[in-house]
């Protein structure tokens, strides 16, 4: 059982801090949202690969926990080349692999936008690339599970970027960007064969198109000002236009989205960062510019962006290093510019931003390291306040079935990204046990009970939750383990209970096997008047038993 959180928060007062390298400057906002200071690193990691420039460019957590980057890496040796460079890592940002690809010979030079885990444990990069010095050509590779290169297409003859990639319920990939070389608009974007990178349908828009999310019914993508759907055949079913210019776009759990970008300020004389939310009924909720917290020249674009775990929103930008990050109505809660290499210094770029499971934004780009040299760069950072995360607990089960007379321990252990003090309270069918991180539980009575830990900081708590079935009669292990078997017709199962306990005399248990049709009824008697039950029964015929 997973239960809600019940999240207070408190006071911050500003602060000057110092963390791992970084130095972190105030920034004193006239945003009227009430600004928290800014928070410290967990930790902060540099990656390289080749003898020149590294850096990410886009980073997602994998369905087994870890996080998958792609990026380039520069090499100079008798050629020089930028490759694409994948790398995954564990959820604490220990390296765990990474391969490079140059998928052409000589001096070429690749930039992935966007990377993807595939169904089948395979990872599909999306991006441009070509010849030294090219502005480069909408390009995308698919790598198998062993990181072998499947295949590398271009989709321009000319100029063309490929920036978002997703896989499809179908098990396509869509792709999207912009391409010089098709009639109707530099705006593009393709359905993908997995297998091979054949075209299966494209279409073009009037203007680059950034992000996808398949929603019901077809694909959501954004581009300009607009925001647009199509169906599954790529056709237009709907377009809405806003002002400014959008780049990302984030589903709301409720529904609505938020939408990252810039808006053209002064007459065009600069652009600046934008967020806005837009209702499930495509209606604008608000719109932010940040034009205060930003020199008021040249351009500053939000790129990337997420969710935190109250609705609020952290974003990042490309070629820059700073973070921004919002409450629920995207005012201002903090922006921090950082600094990186000895001395430090504000050269970097954030790419990418995710969210742990544990509520940490984790932010991923390029930044000069200790030796000055740009490498890959991973930074998680601390919530701004969150509550306990519990790390480890038992039993793992979840419901639990024991018999009447048991005794069970229980364990959990939690940590508090802000270092405070850790308390824990055991409570049984709502009434208080115990106040520790361990409790042994005794199950004298054949019933149901609910155990839960809650685990506080103080002002913050979450909480582990276990549903107890106590029975005076209970069957521990059966052969087959399953209570859903596909077999094929006239194959033979054997059916036992392997381990059965009782309060009382096992010997005064009487046992009957039956074999029931589809519709629940009783239609045969089989052989077996003990726990061995029925040895290699024939199912011969085809329909549900």
């Amino acid at each position: 059982m997973r239960l809600g959180l019940n999240i207070l928060r408190r006071g911050s007062s500003p602060s000057i801090l110092c963390a791992l390298g970084l130095i972190l400057p105030l920034i004193h906002l006239k945003n009227p949202a009430v600004v928290s200071a800014q928070p410290r690193n967990e930790w902060i990691r540099y990656y390289r690969v080749t003898n020149q420039s590294n850096a990410f460019t886009d980073v997602f957590q994998q369905r087994d926990g870890n996080l998958a980057l792609c990026g380039y890496a520069t090499w100079v040796d008798s050629l020089r080349s930028q490759m694409i460079w994948l790398m995954v890592a564990d959820p604490d940002g220990q390296r765990l692999f990474e391969s490079t690809y140059r998928p052409e010979e000589g001096e070429r030079q690749y930039w992935p936008w966007s990377l993807i885990q595939c169904d089948d444990g395979g990872w599909a990069i999306a991006g441009q690339g070509g010849l030294l010095g090219d502005i480069g050509r909408f390009h995308v590779i698919k790598v198998d599970s062993d990181r072998n290169l499947s295949w590398s297409q271009y989709y321009s003859e000319q100029s063309g970027r490929c920036y978002a990639i997703i896989e499809t319920k179908s098990g396509n990939l869509l792709v999207c960007g912009d391409n010089s070389d098709r009639d109707g608009g530099v705006g593009y974007y393709a359905m993908l064969r997995q297998d091979d990178g054949e075209v299966i349908w494209d279409q073009t828009y009037r203007t680059r198109v950034t992000s996808i999310r398949e929603e019901e019914g077809g694909y959501l993508m954004c581009g300009g000002p607009w925001l647009f759907k199509v169906d599954e055949e790529g056709d237009q079913v709907w377009e809405r236009e806003y002002q400014g210019s959008f780049w990302a776009i984030v589903r709301y759990p409720e529904g609505g989205y938020v939408l990252s970008g810039g808006m053209s300020m002064d007459g065009g004389r600069y652009i600046t960062p934008m967020l806005v939310r837009i209702n499930a009924d495509l209606n604008l909720e608000w719109q932010h510019t940040y034009e205060q917290l930003f020199p008021q020249n040249g351009i500053t674009i939000a790129h990337a962006l997420t969710l935190a775990e109250d609705g609020g929103i952290f974003t990042v930008r490309y070629w820059s290093p700073w973070i921004l990050r919002t409450n629920p109505a995207g005012e201002t809660s903090w922006l921090r510019w950082d600094r990186h290499g000895t001395p430090p210094r504000a050269q970097g770029t954030y790419s990418s931003v995710i969210l742990s499971d544990d509520g940490a934004a984790l932010v991923s780009g390029g930044a000069v390291d200790d030796s000055n040299r740009v490498s890959g760069v991973i930074i998680k950072i601390t919530p701004d306040h969150s509550p306990p995360r519990i790390i480890d607990w038992q039993p793992r089960r979840n419901p639990l079935t024991v018999l009447s007379g048991s005794e069970l321990a229980f364990m959990v252990r939690a940590i508090d990204a802000q270092g405070d003090s850790i308390r824990y309270s055991w409570l049984r069918n709502g009434d208080f046990i115990r106040a520790d991180s361990s409790v042994t539980i005794d199950f004298p009575n054949r019933g149901q009970d609910t155990i839960i830990c809650i685990v506080s900081d103080g002002e913050l708590r979450t909480s582990r939750a276990w549903l107890v079935h106590v029975r005076d009669l209970l069957i521990a292990s059966h052969t087959p383990d399953t209570l859903s078997l596909s077999v094929q017709r006239n194959s033979e199962i054997d059916f036992s209970l392997d381990s059965v306990a009782y309060i009382g005399d096992l010997e005064n248990l009487r046992y009957e096997w039956m074999i029931y049709d589809s519709a629940a009824v009783r239609w045969e008697e089989v052989a077996g008047d003990d726990r061995i039950g029925i040895r290699s029964y024939v199912f011969d015929r085809a329909g549900g038993y």
